[in-house]
């Protein structure tokens, strides 16, 4: 038959042995030469050698500069004394002359005069380096910087039926005003004097006293020497005029009036509990507003609901809810408020309240019951779920009453 078609080739056979080595080659040609090496190290250094001879000897150098100067020595011994020499003539004494002319103090002789200034507090300007008292006839006053009260500035009198006091001059040496403390004991007290143009300080009128005995007198209002105000009852009103003048009046004088709410007219009468009628009358006095607006005020306006809380009625049993608690919470941060109006509405004291229910649901609150359904002095509610409302909806009714 035909020669059927050529099959796979077959896959490699195994390597032969190796065979033996070949001849060794001839040498190839020498390379080029290479680049010369670094330098090697320097050798260790060689032995010294001898000495040379000497030089010659330099020329002699410059004087250093001299030392220090020696300790002084010994004192020697006194020579002899000289011979004494001969007496002079008597002198002729100058007489001296010693005299204090204000503050000044002179020494005079024959030959001029030496005059000393008292420079004192008295005669130039300075400044004090510590207390100083300073003299006026009988009169003491005393700078006391050290005394941090009352007695810093001390005016002191010697004797107390004298008066002492200071005195405001104007630019023409004139006395306008004064202060001072009066002469006596017990009534002396600090006067004020004030008003007018006078060359002495006698002169200037006194225009208040504040006694040492707790009175104050107002010397240009009243009769003179009276009193005004003590410490027990006044003796004098003081009074003001139309036209501003202060004036005193004696309380004996005034008349007494009883005068009532029923006495003060209204300035616009106006009608405060008819509203509504044809021809309401209008109250007049103040007697009468008090009486026609007060069964308003003490009934209606003191009668209040307060804000909607839910309830949980989901479950039977008692319960408590703080109806005073959600009042003033809900009062006291409200959702939202008007342009300008508080944060926060005005609220009662729990104890300034009553508490009241006007109606529950009966098929859900326990209102037969004693005790089931109860409100403390606080506003704290005590109530019993007895069923379900059938539509999640149910009443029950608080109404809160101002003591």
């Amino acid at each position: 038959g035909a020669t059927g078609a050529t099959g796979a080739t077959g896959a490699d056979g195994a390597d032969g042995a190796t065979g033996a080595t070949g001849a060794t080659g001839a040498d190839g040609a020498d390379g080029a030469t290479g680049a010369t090496g670094a330098d090697g190290a320097d050798g260790a250094t060689g032995a010294t050698g001898a000495d040379g001879a000497d030089g010659a000897t330099g020329a002699t150098g410059a004087d250093g500069a001299d030392g220090a100067t020696g300790a002084t020595g010994a004192t020697g011994a006194d020579g002899a004394d000289g011979a004494t020499g001969a007496t002079g003539a008597t002198g002729v004494g100058i007489p001296q002359t010693l005299s204090i002319s204000d503050h000044d103090i002179t020494l005079s002789d024959g030959g001029g005069t030496v005059t000393v200034p008292d420079n004192t507090i008295y005669n130039i300007d300075g400044t004090l380096t510590g207390n100083r008292t300073m003299t006026m006839g009988t009169n003491l006053m005393n700078f006391d910087t050290g005394a941090d009260n009352r007695g810093t500035l001390t005016i002191q009198r010697t004797n107390n039926n004298n008066e002492i006091g200071i005195a405001f001059q104007n630019s023409g040496n004139f006395y306008d005003a004064a202060i001072s403390l009066g002469a006596g004991s017990g009534v002396g007290g600090l006067n004020f004097f004030s008003g007018g143009n006078h060359s002495t300080t006698d002169a200037i009128v006194q225009t208040l006293s504040l006694q040492e005995d707790n009175q104050i007198e107002f010397s240009q209002y009243g009769s003179a020497n009276t009193y005004q105000f003590d410490n027990n009852s006044p003796t004098r009103f003081l009074g003001i005029e139309a036209d501003g003048d202060v004036v005193t009046v004696d309380p004996l004088t005034i008349s007494t009036d009883d005068q009532n709410a029923s006495e003060v007219p209204l300035v616009t009468p106006v009608d405060m509990d008819e509203a509504g009628e044809t021809s309401p009358t209008n109250e007049t006095t103040v007697e009468e507003a008090i009486q026609a607006i007060a069964p308003i005020t003490s009934k209606a306006a003191r009668i209040f609901y307060p804000p909607s809380i839910e309830i949980d009625a989901s479950t039977n049993g008692t319960f408590t809810v703080n109806l005073y608690t959600q009042y003033t919470t809900q009062f006291g941060t409200p959702t939202v408020a008007s342009a300008g109006a508080p944060n926060a509405l005005p609220t009662y004291g729990a104890t300034e309240l009553y508490y009241y229910v006007t109606y529950a649901d009966p098929t859900v609150f326990d209102t037969t019951t004693p005790g089931a359904m109860s409100i403390d002095a606080n506003g704290v509610l005590t109530y019993t779920i007895i069923g379900q409302p059938l539509d999640y909806n149910t009443l029950i009714n608080v109404v809160f009453v101002v003591k």
